[in-house]
């Protein structure tokens, strides 16, 4: 009877030690798994901030009033306040901050609403 008590102890004690370095095993590999995610996520994480921060310093650079202007002059258009009817027709005249117009003919001008980002619209 005695030698039956320790061999089923001795089983019991043997499956104890495997579940618990399986469990072992399995909770660090798990563990070791999740750094390695967090340090990609993190790496991830930082390379979309650096785009974010080259596009954010890029439209700033394009949304301002002098590289609107320069837009605006290549496209041949003409500041509307600017238009007194006594400008010449295919003259360039300064550029104003938002609304542009571009002298087609004396008695017909065609307004061009320039926003940042937005193609100009025909009004």
């Amino acid at each position: 009877m005695l030698d039956n008590v320790f061999t089923h102890l001795a089983l019991f004690v043997s499956v104890m030690v495997v579940t618990f370095g399986m469990s072992s095993l399995v909770g660090h590999s798990l563990k070791e798994n999740a750094r390695h995610n967090a340090l990609k996520a993190n790496q991830r994480s930082n390379a979309a901030r650096a785009d974010v921060a080259r596009i954010r310093k890029r439209v700033e650079r394009l949304s301002t009033m002098r590289s609107v202007d320069e837009w605006s002059l290549v496209r041949g258009m003409v500041a509307s306040y600017k238009l007194s009817g006594l400008e010449k027709v295919g003259e360039v005249v300064p550029q104003p901050k938002q609304i542009v117009a571009k002298i087609v003919s004396k008695p017909k001008v065609e307004l061009l609403v320039a926003r940042l980002g937005d193609e100009p619209a025909v009004r």
